[in-house]
């Protein structure tokens, strides 16, 4: 196989770079974009979702592990029963925490208010659907206030190392 040349101004001149792209990513299909076509492109797509709101946090892991040891009640206070049995279970159950508690401040600063009446740490919840995908859901009177904001799909991507955890959430309007 020959791999394209990646300067500028040569790809068009390169006329094996369109196989290796087939091999490399073969959904795409060079030539014509139809809209109705398996796998092609949609380049005017009709429906153009938008973005109501962008968050993101970071944390450091030991400030967490901290709080869940020396603060009474701060498990409880932050996480659900689901969040708590699953974090529990882990081996690295504080990277797990911390990532969590970074997916609900991210949602705060996604709707835009930081914590606001009407929500609790506690209703965020944060879950892996059965393909490991981290999910966010809302419980309580969280679910109330969430309705209220013309939310759509909520995307969360979590991420952590021994000492740091992160999170951020794409909320889409509907």
């Amino acid at each position: 196989m020959n791999w394209p040349d990646f300067s500028p101004g040569s790809q068009a001149a390169n006329p094996g770079w369109a196989d290796w792209l087939v091999f490399v990513a073969p959904a795409f299909k060079p030539g014509v974009i139809e809209n109705n076509s398996p796998g092609a492109l949609a380049l005017d797509q009709k429906q153009h979702n938008m973005i109501l709101g962008i968050g993101t946090d970071l944390i450091e892991v030991e400030r967490v592990a901290e709080k869940l040891e020396k603060k009474a009640g701060f498990r409880e206070l932050v996480f659900s029963a689901h969040e708590i049995a699953y974090c529990e279970r882990m081996a690295f159950k504080y990277e797990h925490y911390a990532a969590r508690f970074a997916a609900k401040e991210a949602f705060l600063k996604a709707i835009g208010t930081g914590w606001r009446s009407g929500t609790a740490f506690n209703e965020i919840e944060i879950y892996n659907d059965e393909e490991g995908k981290p999910e966010m859901r809302f419980l309580g009177l969280t679910a109330e206030t969430v309705a209220k904001l013309n939310a759509g799909k909520i995307f969360v991507s979590l991420s952590h190392l021994k000492t740091m955890a992160c999170a951020m959430v794409l909320i889409e309007a509907l």
